[in-house]
C-alpha cells in the first residue's frame, strides 16, 4: 500500500481531495435539507397565522356589524320613544279635556236650570193643594248617613219616610219606628235584572224585604215604592209590560205603592245647593212628595236648609200612609 501510494502519490492526493469535496457537499445537502424543512415549517407556522388573522378579522367586521345593528336598532327604538311619549302627551291632553268637559256636563246637570233629571213624570192622580210636604228617602238605611238624617229631622221636628232595601242596615228600623218616621219597602236586593224579570221574581223579592222588616220591628209594612218608580223604562229590557201588571196587581195584595212629584237631583250628583234648588223649584203650594236619598252624604248637607225654606213657605210635614192620596206617574212600561 505505502508502495502504491510512493508510486501513485498525485492520484492519492486527488482521491483525498475528491473525498473532502464529496463530504463537503454532502455536508451541504444535509444542512440545506434542514435549512428547507426549517423554511417548510415557517411557512406552515405562517400560513396557519394567516388563516388566524383572516379568522380575526372576519370576527371584528361580525362584531363591528351586530354593534352597528345594535346601534341602528338603538336609534329606532329612541324614535319609538319619542312617538310613544308624543302619543302619551296627546292622550293625556285629550283625557284631561275629555275629563273636563264631563266636570263641567255634571256641574251643569246639577244647577238650578236642569229639569229633566229632576222633573218629575206626569202624574196620573195629582194630589191636593194642602201645603203638605212628603220628605222621602230611598235605598238605605246607611251605616254612616242614615243616622245623620234621623238626627236632622229629631232636631227639626220632622217626620219622613223611608223606602228601605234589606241590604242594608237594617238595626235603625227600630230608631226609625220610635222616632214616629213611616217604613215603606223599596227592594230587597235593589237588582232591576234580578227583580224585574217577571211578576213572580218582584213579589219575591218584596216579600223578603218585607219579612226582614217586620221580623226586627213588628210592623208589616203596606206602602212601597219600585225601583226606578213605575214610570220606569228600564224594566222593559227584562220583562216587557210588567210596570203596567204590577201598577194594577199592587192593590189587590195590600200595598199602596208611591212615586214622587219632586225630585232632589242627589241620585244624579247634585250639589247641595242643587239640592235645594231643585225641592224649592216646584214647592208652590202643591202638596209634594220629595225624593231623596239618605245614603248621599250631600243630603244630609242640604236637608236643614230644605225643611226651613219648605217651612218658611208654609208646609207640614207628614208621612206617608196606605191611604195617601196622589203621587203616581204615567206608566211607560
Amino acid at each position: 500500500m505505502k508502495e502504491w501510494i510512493k508510486n501513485n502519490k498525485h492520484v492519492f492526493i486527488l482521491y483525498i481531495v475528491v473525498f473532502i469535496l464529496v463530504a463537503a457537499l454532502v455536508a451541504s445537502v444535509i444542512v440545506i435539507n434542514n435549512k428547507s424543512c426549517e423554511n417548510e415549517k415557517n411557512v406552515t407556522k405562517i400560513s396557519n397565522l394567516t388563516s388566524q388573522n383572516i379568522k380575526k378579522d372576519e370576527e371584528t367586521k361580525k362584531v363591528q356589524s351586530d354593534l352597528d345593528a345594535a346601534k341602528k336598532e338603538n336609534e329606532n327604538l329612541k324614535k319609538q320613544n319619542e312617538e310613544l311619549k308624543k302619543q302619551n302627551i296627546e292622550l293625556t291632553a285629550k283625557k284631561k279635556a275629555a275629563a273636563e268637559a264631563a266636570k263641567r256636563a255634571k256641574q251643569k246637570a246639577t244647577t238650578v236650570s236642569t229639569k229633566k233629571n229632576v222633573s218629575p213624570p206626569p202624574a196620573t192622580n195629582p194630589p191636593a193643594a194642602t201645603h203638605t210636604c212628603y220628605l222621602t228617602f230611598d235605598d238605605g238605611p246607611s251605616s254612616s248617613t242614615t243616622p245623620q238624617i234621623l238626627n236632622t229631622l229629631k232636631a227639626k221636628g220632622v217626620k219622613a219616610t223611608f223606602f228601605v232595601v234589606g241590604t242594608g242596615n237594617l238595626s235603625l228600623l227600630n230608631r226609625m219606628k220610635n222616632e214616629g218616621h213611616a217604613i215603606g219597602l223599596h227592594a230587597n236586593v235593589h237588582d232591576y235584572g234580578r227583580i224585574y224579570q217577571n211578576v213572580n221574581t218582584y213579589l219575591a223579592d218584596l216579600q223578603a224585604v218585607s219579612d226582614k222588616v217586620y221580623n226586627i220591628t213588628g210592623i208589616r209594612s203596606q206602602i212601597i215604592r219600585f225601583p226606578g218608580g213605575s214610570s220606569n223604562t228600564v224594566s222593559r229590557k227584562y220583562c216587557k209590560g210588567i210596570m203596567t201588571q204590577l201598577s194594577k196587581l199592587m192593590p189587590s195584595k195590600g200595598y199602596s205603592y208611591f212615586d214622587w212629584n219632586v225630585s232632589s237631583g242627589d241620585a244624579e250628583g247634585a250639589s247641595v245647593q242643587g239640592e235645594i234648588n231643585n225641592v224649592l223649584r216646584y214647592a208652590n203650594g202643591n202638596d209634594i212628595c220629595v225624593l231623596m236619598h239618605d245614603i248621599k252624604p250631600r243630603t244630609v248637607s242640604a236637608l236643614p236648609t230644605i225643611i226651613d225654606k219648605l217651612r218658611a213657605k208654609g208646609y207640614k210635614f207628614e208621612v206617608l200612609t196606605p191611604t195617601t192620596r196622589g203621587f203616581h206617574h204615567g206608566i211607560n212600561n
